[in-house]
């Protein structure tokens, strides 16, 4: 997870940097009748997932999850240093997607993987990323 936030958080004196990591399983849950579902088991997948940073314009920073259609999501803002729920390390995202809905996007450092999440009003994705990227 450190090499990840740093590679994220480290500005370089490239204008471009590209972050590729692969999820090796994925979970989701859905919000029935105000009330949020449990995290589905986790299915194996293997999906690509691409962050791509301009230096100095950060709102042209895309996250980019290459489903059978790609989801593609605009960062709005700088990233955030946070804690999640359970008091681990995270990074949490501010985007707008390619359909121009709001949503939050948070990396969990879990150890050794970090959980990709985004988080839409009725809906989480969650990508599991091992360390080994």
């Amino acid at each position: 997870m450190k090499y990840i936030l740093l590679l994220l958080l480290v500005s370089s004196c490239q204008m471009t940097q590209l972050v590729n990591l692969k999820s090796n399983s994925f979970s989701y849950r859905e919000k029935i009748n105000d009330e949020w579902t449990t995290f589905t088991e986790w299915d194996t997948v293997t999906t690509n997932i691409q962050i791509k940073k301009i230096n100095f314009l950060f709102v042209k920073d895309k996250i980019t999850i290459f489903e059978k259609q790609p989801l593609v999501f605009k960062v709005i803002g700088l990233p955030i240093e946070t804690t999640s729920q359970s008091g681990k390390e995270a990074i949490l995202f501010n985007c707008k997607d390619d359909e121009g809905l709001r949503c939050h996007i948070i990396m969990i450092d879990q150890g050794n993987n970090v959980n990709l999440v985004v988080y839409y009003k009725n809906l989480n994705l969650c990508y599991n990323i091992p360390e080994s990227n």
